[in-house]
């Protein structure tokens, strides 16, 4: 998948400043960093450089010659002591040879996808004569070589190059003898451009493979991917006893019900607040404030608010990491001596607190009260103000429903409200963990929260919220499901790569 091309941000950093409150949309950079752009005032002083322009093509290949040089010596050697052994290596052998195998081909995955056409082709050579040589041999690829491989040319990222639009029918019939060998079953190279790997042989590969297979499969519609990408675990026929039980029961019912209604409310209302509040643009606020300004001092002190919310959010949320993803107020350049690293990092935060402050003490508060946006200022408050309002749909829900025939009484209100305000947790408990490497974030948190991070939801989420950071257009939900229907993107194959890099959760 690319990016939208040319797709300009709403807002910039800098407007964002100059109206005093409209949030600012980052726009997208080098995915492989996970890296995105902040305002060149914010920066100023901080040694950052010129910001990444709105619709970068993760397909574009580009590297630096010190990079190449790098990547050069380790693939130089790339199959070294792998074929090399015994041919009767033991299981654990084996397994540590196809593991590095997997390693190797992300690493190749790193290389094209965002680098210049050309610079990297030595470096390719180098792998794909080798894959090139066992598949003549007659030895099966590792499922993450042949997803590597497929996706090259699925995305045709050397179709438009001379010199290395050679390697395609060199590719196309590696692939070919791959998916013979992988499938048992004999397919034309369209049918392996077009069609999945069996769910079977998925369920035997690394969650790594599958999150690749997923991604170069992936649909536009959200629940057709889920469906496609599930994969059976253990535990799912004790959730799923657990649900059929809880139907024969009135209690079970309702309060099941009123689950399932409160979560629609969740998703719902954190789509709106997260896209109308926390990105609003300076033309939403101009139209907020004609309709707000008749309500005098109420009305003014709700623009404000929004204000407040949106400069917190989409400008210093977004900013604070705009250098890295996992890595708060960092400077862009990766490269940097860690010394350097760590003064520029001093002088960013600088920076962004002076920012905060300029906008008066009331929104520098709730700005470090929110740790720069990873958490709500003030969770209990916003709980308070969105119950209400849950409740109101609840009972009303409840008499339309009851009007039907459904007899839907407290239990149903009460799980619905309690549901509903799912979003709080989200933005309070599990959004500062998506900003952290795994490593850090296991660490931090309690056993439970450790089980939930590890979970496929947690992997959903992470992957929607990096693409949001990537490009705030995106708006997707912590609480996921609006998202699904109001402007869902699938998480693309450089986006999994990026986020397995930075060793955060995917």
């Amino acid at each position: 998948m690319a990016w939208k091309v040319g797709l300009e941000p709403r807002v910039s950093i800098d407007s964002a400043i100059d109206i005093g409150g409209a949030a600012a949309i980052v726009a997208p950079a080098p995915l492989v960093t996970g890296q995105a752009p902040i305002a060149p005032e914010v920066l100023k002083g901080v040694g950052g450089g010129e910001a990444v322009t709105a619709g970068t093509k993760p397909h574009a290949l580009r590297a630096a010659p010190s990079a190449l040089k790098e990547t050069g010596a380790w693939i130089s050697g790339l199959f070294d002591g792998l074929l090399g052994g015994k041919k009767t290596a033991g299981a654990k052998e084996i397994e540590t040879n196809a593991s590095a195998m997997e390693d190797r081909a992300f690493e190749i995955l790193e290389i094209l996808t965002p680098k210049k056409i050309g610079q990297a082709e030595a470096a390719f050579n180098q792998w794909f004569g080798e894959i090139e040589g066992r598949s003549k041999s007659g030895e099966r690829l590792t499922a993450m070589e042949h997803l590597t491989v497929l996706h090259i040319v699925k995305e045709g990222v050397f179709a438009k190059n001379e010199a290395l639009s050679a390697y395609l029918p060199r590719m196309e019939k590696v692939l070919v003898d791959s998916d013979l060998r992988l499938t048992g079953k004999s397919h034309s190279i369209e049918t392996i451009m077009s069609e999945r790997l069996p769910r079977k042989l998925l369920r035997k590969e690394s969650s790594d493979a599958q999150k690749i297979h997923n991604a170069i499969f992936a649909s536009k519609n959200a629940l057709v991917n889920m469906a496609k990408n599930y994969q059976p675990s253990a535990t799912d026929p004790i959730v799923a006893a657990g649900i059929l039980a809880s139907l024969f029961t009135g209690t079970g019912v309702h309060m099941l019900a009123g689950a399932m209604h409160g979560y629609l409310f969740a998703t719902l209302i954190e789509h709106v607040i997260h896209e109308k509040i926390g990105h609003a643009t300076p033309a939403s606020i101009e139209k907020l404030d004609k309709i707000l300004s008749r309500f005098g001092p109420i009305g003014e002190a709700i623009k404000e608010s929004i204000k407040t919310s949106a400069f917190s959010h989409g400008t210093i949320h977004h900013g604070s990491y705009g250098g890295s993803y996992v890595d708060r107020f960092a400077p862009r350049d990766a490269d940097l001596p860690s010394e350097e690293r760590e003064q520029q990092r001093d002088k960013k935060k600088t920076a962004i607190d002076n920012l905060a402050r300029s906008r008066g003490d009331g929104t520098a508060s709730q700005i470090f009260d929110s740790d720069y946006g990873r958490k709500l200022a003030h969770a209990v408050k916003t709980a308070l103000y969105a119950a209400p309002a849950a409740a109101v749909v609840a009972l009303f829900t409840a008499v339309i429903g009851n009007q039907l025939g459904a007899d839907l009484g407290p239990l149903f209100v009460a799980s619905s409200i309690a549901t509903s305000l799912l979003f709080v947790p989200a933005s309070n408990n599990l959004h500062p963990y998506l900003h952290m490497r795994r490593e850090e974030a296991l660490g931090k948190a309690g056993p439970l929260m450790r089980v939930f991070l590890e979970s496929s939801y947690v992997s959903h989420i992470a992957q929607s919220h990096y693409l949001h950071h990537r490009h705030a257009d995106m708006n997707h939900n912590l609480v996921a499901g609006a998202d699904y229907a109001l402007g869902y993107e699938p998480t693309p194959v450089d986006a999994i790569v990026a986020l397995r890099k930075m060793k955060t959760f995917y």
